[in-house]
């Protein structure tokens, strides 16, 4: 009878400890979580053409890709739609712009996140893409 309290006892501090590491590593992946609302799509403008993201990104950007400018502006994502060139509602100033020889192909914009380098796909809008989502 005492073994049976005592593995009881055991087996629920075992529990308790178990429960309180889930709630821990929960509350830092919400903290980690950064929630974007927005009421346009990220988009960038470059050479007259807007582009929008689609959520695909890579850490080594195609051989085919090449330099081709920086962000040079940024406005919000909730009032604007960048209309000039090199401008983004979504990537920061000074973000590296790539492209193949076919800018209808899309682009790739570099963003830094938890310093590692991601090369974030956009895709060509042409006037039928809905920018609101």
């Amino acid at each position: 009878m005492r073994y049976l309290k005592i593995i009881i006892s055991f087996s629920t501090l075992i529990m308790l400890l178990c429960s309180c590491s889930f709630i821990t590593h929960e509350a830092k992946d919400k903290e980690n979580s950064q929630e974007q609302l927005w009421d346009y799509r990220p988009m960038v403008y470059v050479n007259d053409g807007l582009y929008l993201i689609t959520g695909k990104y890579f850490y080594e950007l195609p051989s085919e890709f090449k330099y081709i400018g920086t962000i040079k502006t940024t406005v919000p994502l909730t009032e604007h739609t960048p209309l000039e060139n090199f401008s983004s509602n979504d990537a920061k100033e000074g973000a590296s712009v790539y492209c193949s020889d076919n800018l209808e192909e899309g682009i790739y914009v570099e963003f830094v996140v938890d310093d590692k380098t991601r090369y974030v796909f956009f895709e060509y809008a042409d006037s039928q893409t809905n920018i609101i989502e």
